[in-house]
């Protein structure tokens, strides 16, 4: 038989008590590193939208990459997109007429989705529901006709013939600056910068003025030099426009004081 435990209320607990005080610790540190990631999601974010401006001037320069260097090294590489086109097919009726009439095994049935939850439909769909049963083009032929049309000013060719057929429209999207981090080992960019930050060694412009214990990145070592570097007038979280930990050193509660 399992014993009852009996809950304590929070204001008995006394601070010496070890298992309690070592989960209340565990709890805040969870709490932080919970604000800390979503606090580093947005301004993540955000540096992104900021970065776009930059590097959509870059891209119209015609330079397609950006590297990013630390202490004059190679880490990783920015790709940032390009001009891209966007079709949009004007007539769906015309297209599948299209793909009826010129390409063999383009169209496929399928149930019409607002019939699709009837266990009527489910049980007799064709016998039934006649009209339930629709036609499309399968989904890898529609690919490839848009992709066609991509290349071709809406136009789609006739295969056998040369005849063409104008079915869709084609913008031109202009490169806005979006962009893809990438390049090879990421991993190890990711350690080299965050051992460099560690160090003190990037500047605040590019670390928001973020600073964490080290226990946080690497989930040794004690957090007691990181609180005691720690301006007395940091500012309350909120303070900054990034929100709280940016703009300000984080100062998460002491662990393992007077141990």
């Amino acid at each position: 038989m399992t014993a009852a435990v009996t809950e304590r209320p929070a204001a008995e607990i006394e601070a010496g008590d070890a298992d309690v005080s070592d989960a209340g610790q565990e709890a805040l540190h969870v709490a932080f590193l919970e604000a800390v990631a979503e606090t580093a999601k947005a301004a993540y974010e955000k540096a992104r939208d900021d970065a776009e401006a930059a590097f959509a001037e870059l891209r119209a320069k015609g330079n397609p990459q950006q590297e990013i260097r630390l202490g004059g090294a190679k880490i990783g590489l920015i790709s940032i997109a390009g001009d891209s086109k966007k079709v949009t097919v004007e007539d769906e009726e015309k297209l599948l007429e299209f793909a009826r009439k010129n390409l063999t095994g383009a169209i496929e049935q399928y149930i019409d989705p607002k019939w699709v939850s009837s266990l009527e439909v489910i049980e007799m769909v064709r016998d039934c529901f006649p009209g339930s049963v629709c036609e499309r083009i399968r989904p890898e032929t529609r690919r490839a006709l848009v992709k066609q049309m991509e290349g071709n000013d809406g136009f789609v060719t006739i295969k056998g013939t040369g005849v063409t057929e104008l079915l869709g429209t084609v913008k031109t999207i202009t490169a806005d600056g979006s962009f893809t981090l990438n390049g090879a080992g990421k991993e190890a960019r990711r350690a080299a910068l965050i051992d460099a930050w560690q160090r003190g060694e990037l500047p605040a412009a590019v670390t928001g003025g973020l600073t964490l214990p080290s226990r946080v990145i690497a989930g040794a070592v004690e957090p007691a030099a990181a609180l005691e570097a720690a301006p007395d007038d940091t500012p309350d979280a909120g303070g900054g426009e990034s929100g709280a930990l940016f703009g300000a050193a984080a100062r998460p509660g002491r662990r393992g004081e007077g141990e």
